[in-house]
């Protein structure tokens, strides 16, 4: 097995044994792909911290999708891909992969 092999299946099972999101059925559509019905964790409200360029910290609420590259079509995510959950459909606005290249965080914005 290949380590981004090993990589890939030690993400999947630590995420099945300790999840931090509850897991919802996502359509997740790549440019130029068909869509890909996939399983992952979903957090409404992710809080994410930074600091602008004066110094002030600045707190945010987001929605965030943690996925597996592997469980997508082209095993890249994109910004403006397309993420529906239920009847809801949202843009990807930002994408944070992990050191490995094997997950990413998708940050989401609704669309009306």
């Amino acid at each position: 097995m290949t380590w981004l092999g090993l990589a890939d299946q030690t993400v999947r099972v630590t995420r099945d044994v300790f999840g931090h999101a509850p897991v919802q059925a996502v359509t997740y559509t790549a440019a130029g792909q068909l869509p890909a019905s996939i399983n992952a964790p979903f957090l409404e409200q992710f809080t994410t911290d930074a600091i602008d360029p004066d110094g002030t910290p600045i707190n945010s609420k987001r929605p965030v999708l943690d996925i597996r590259l592997a469980d997508i079509p082209g095993g890249k995510c994109h910004r403006d891909d397309i993420v529906t959950i239920g009847s809801r459909s949202f843009t990807v606005d930002e994408v944070e992969r992990d050191a490995d290249g094997v997950a990413a965080k998708c940050f989401l914005l609704e669309t009306t």
